[in-house]
């Protein structure tokens, strides 16, 4: 198995985060698309792999952990139409830091098609997955600052009736 890690800072609560993820795979019928430039590993400008997934997942609301009270997706993505790409399984962690969040994605994959898959991974897959970790979590940050934005926006604009 091979692991990946990741972590962004966003700029909203950490208690938006984990609603505001579910809402989104809900309304994209649990399916995301997975994009990373091969121009980010050294390769051509205009080249790129792109992929749709399809995600199950369990959202887990304040669970205690080793450091402090976080929130939490656990999820699995499996390529859809298949073909020759991992099933990866992992999980999606919110910390609160301040009035912002870090949001912490791990977890890990078995490179398919048996030794030449694996041969692939230690040449470049794992750095292909580490650089598609690296997009979503730049894509969830974002999104996750959008939201929290306008939800923000809406607030302040909101008349107050006392």
């Amino acid at each position: 198995m091979t692991e990946v890690y990741g972590t962004t800072t966003i700029n909203a609560p950490y208690s938006v985060a984990l609603d505001s993820i579910v809402r989104r795979l809900r309304v994209k019928n649990h399916r995301i698309k997975l994009s990373v430039p091969l121009a980010k590993l050294g390769f051509g400008a205009n080249l790129g792999i792109e992929r749709e997934v399809d995600v199950s997942f369990v959202p887990l609301h304040g669970h205690k952990g080793e450091r402090l009270l976080h929130d939490e997706l656990q999820f699995v993505w499996e390529p859809s139409g298949g073909g020759p790409f991992p099933t990866f399984t992992g999980s999606l962690k919110m910390h609160p830091l301040g009035v912002d969040s870090e949001i912490v994605l791990s977890g890990e994959y078995k490179p398919p098609l048996g030794v030449v898959g694996e041969a692939f991974d230690v040449v470049i897959g794992k750095r292909i997955a580490e650089a598609t970790a690296k997009m979503l979590l730049e894509t969830l940050r974002q999104e996750l600052e959008a939201d929290f934005a306008a939800v923000k926006d809406t607030i302040e604009e909101t008349p107050n009736k006392t």
